[in-house]
């Protein structure tokens, strides 16, 4: 609806399409389907009439048997739902005027050129088919490989994910096949190709040149389906690693979401495995800075990996940017994110840095959200380890007593106990974080 309301021609017509092949799935979501039966008829409006009619006729018996005898609808949701007792007459309401077209999210002032055709109506309904909420990836297993391998062409990223996910279980051997596709000028064949590839892991290693020419490809999500797969093959692809470094450490403004930087935050792990031999330093340190300052959590997360795999020499430049991701939080990721900056805090006190302990009793004092009580014990496991060198940051901790108790009183008792000489080792100011 956005992209309509803005003019956005090519993103109204994808989304609206991928809203009517949707049909199947909407009792799945996040904590529940309240927003799936919200906002999915909306999103086919903008398909035009015969897409409404094409998604309802497949609906239809759901609406029906959610309709009480007073008129309301029934919330079905889960066993364990956030929207549990939730009235979902409004949204089926919405969903019944959109032949009205009074408001905006029913269809006022619609593109008109934005509909879709009977064949692309028809095409939306038949990519919904055999869809699994329990096993979306093995929702096309039945298929033939000839039948999955024309799937992988399919302008849908749904349908050429299901694809290449059961592609990756047939016994035969499809590589020079999808080596091909990578090697033509459709795109979505392309893309479907490097997304089989991913799902076949090392057994695509033959595929590994034609997967790194993606790599300069014009279109960013060719490029970041190419280096995911990569990253699933692993050690054969691990040649590669020196252009996905320079890639990530590299700005793109026409990249200005940072998502090629993130997928390839995603991706090294798997390609370089637990070994950093080999690998340029001079390469690798700038795309760990990058990455260390990616807005997402999750991704950002993934960076610690590097970290117990290099010398204390090594670490020298890279402890001002370690020391400012483990002091404050990314803006988005907040599930996912404190793994890097606990794992940073670690660092610091397995490696002696001063400026390690203030960023420790800071991360505690702020220390709240999605599973804050499994981190405490940890915090405090970090503050023991510097022993008698945290005595300075007694009276910092100590008012932590009343939050965190038993654990905070047991880092005191520890840290006044201690008879270890450890000297503290300080980031060089001119390499500190501002």
């Amino acid at each position: 609806m956005p992209f309509d309301l803005l003019g956005d021609d090519e993103g109204t017509r994808f989304f609206s399409k991928m809203a009517t092949a949707a049909y199947n799935e909407k009792e799945g979501g996040h904590t529940g389907n309240y927003f799936s039966y919200l906002w999915g008829p909306l999103g086919v409006r903008r398909a035009g009439p015969a897409a409404v009619a094409a998604f309802m006729k497949e609906q239809r018996w759901y609406y029906d048997l959610a309709r009480r005898w007073d008129g309301q609808f029934t919330y079905q949701g889960w066993w364990d739902d956030s929207y549990t007792g939730n009235d979902m007459t409004g949204p089926f309401l919405l969903a019944y005027a959109l032949p009205l077209h009074k408001l905006y999210i029913t269809g006022k002032d619609m593109h008109g050129r934005n509909e879709l055709s009977a064949k692309e109506v028809k095409e939306a309904i038949e990519d919904g088919r055999d869809y699994s909420y329990w096993y979306p990836e093995k929702s096309y297993d039945s298929r033939s490989e000839q039948e999955l391998l024309k799937r992988l062409a399919s302008w849908s990223p749904t349908v050429r994910f299901r694809a290449a996910s059961s592609l990756s279980r047939k016994t035969g051997d499809v590589v020079c096949q999808l080596s091909a596709l990578l090697r033509t000028n459709d795109l979505d064949s392309r893309l479907g190709a490097c997304e089989a590839l991913e799902h076949m892991g090392t057994n695509a290693a033959p595929a590994v040149d034609d997967l790194a020419r993606q790599l300069d490809h014009s279109n960013l999500w060719l490029r970041i389906r190419a280096v995911s797969a990569l990253g699933a093959i692993g050690q054969p692809a691990r040649k590669v690693a020196p252009a996905i470094l320079r890639m990530a450490a590299a700005d793109d403004t026409s990249d200005p979401l940072n998502r090629q930087r993130r997928y390839i935050c995603m991706a090294l792990p798997g390609l370089l495995g637990n070994s950093l031999e080999g690998i340029d330093r001079q390469l690798l340190y700038p795309a760990v800075r990058k990455m260390l300052t990616l807005d997402d959590g999750d991704t950002r997360g993934r960076v610690g990996f590097v970290y117990n795999q290099l010398s204390e020499a090594e670490l020298e430049p890279l402890w001002p940017d370690i020391l400012r991701a483990a002091s404050s939080r990314a803006p988005s990721g907040e599930m996912s994110q404190d793994p890097i900056l606990i794992a940073g805090l670690e660092l610091m006190a397995k490696h002696h840095v001063k400026e390690g302990i203030p960023a420790t009793i800071k991360y505690a004092k702020n220390l709240e959200g999605w599973g804050a009580g499994r981190r405490s014990g940890r915090i405090m496991s970090v503050l023991k380890s510097y022993g008698a060198a945290a005595r300075d940051f007694l009276p910092e901790l100590k008012a932590l007593v009343p939050r965190y108790k038993a654990e905070a009183e047991d880092a005191i008792k520890s840290i006044e106990q201690a008879k270890d000489q450890t000297r503290l080792r300080t980031i060089t100011p001119q390499k500190a974080p501002r």
